[in-house]
């Protein structure tokens, strides 16, 4: 470069920024014509368009991993609750209750419900309504770092594995509890 007569520098380009530099020198007495620079331009954009494609593509195959490991994840704990008896208390209760058919492994421990701080109490509430740790987040105005720490508390204290068997545990301990009393 030093010896050249022409010199010309292109950006390769992509939606974040600059990502490199493309080069061209001449060490002929020539200078550099506009239509070398318009090549040397298309080659630069058309290298910034494939780097981002392909990075693009590199994303979608790793999301796409990510949807297929969480779908056979959700498809497991479907299999948990395949052989829970779902029935209504009474026919005019929208309340409904869970009857352990050997599914899992143990009996409910009622008193890891009394264990659960207020908060935990609170968070379990829009576990069991289906709300998402953003959902939670949201709401109850806290980091979804802390939501997922206070649903880690709350799988350890109920001995459950996933949010499905925590649900699943809360309702046969409840069950457990109101038939105990009556």
């Amino acid at each position: 470069m030093l010896a050249s007569s022409s010199y010309v520098v292109a950006p390769i380009t992509v939606s974040t920024g600059v990502i490199g530099l493309v080069h061209g020198s001449r060490t002929t007495g020539e200078a550099l014509d506009a239509m070398v620079r318009d090549v040397l331009g298309a080659f630069a954009r058309s290298s910034g368009m494939l780097f981002e494609r392909v990075t693009l593509a590199d994303r979608l195959r790793e999301q796409k991993s990510l949807l297929i490991q969480r779908l056979q994840q959700e498809a497991r704990e479907a299999e948990l609750l395949e052989h829970a008896d779902v029935r209504f208390v009474d026919e005019n209760s929208t309340r409904w209750a869970v009857a352990p058919t050997g599914g899992l492994n143990e009996d409910p421990d009622t008193s890891a419900l009394g264990s659960l701080t207020a908060r935990e109490r609170e968070v379990f509430a829009l576990v069991a309504r289906g709300a998402s740790n953003a959902d939670i987040a949201e709401e109850l105005v806290i980091s979804h770092f802390t939501v997922k720490t206070h649903v880690k508390k709350i799988l350890r204290k109920l001995g459950a594995r996933n949010r499905s068997e925590a649900i699943y545990r809360y309702v046969a301990m409840t069950d457990s509890r109101n038939s105990g009393s009556r």
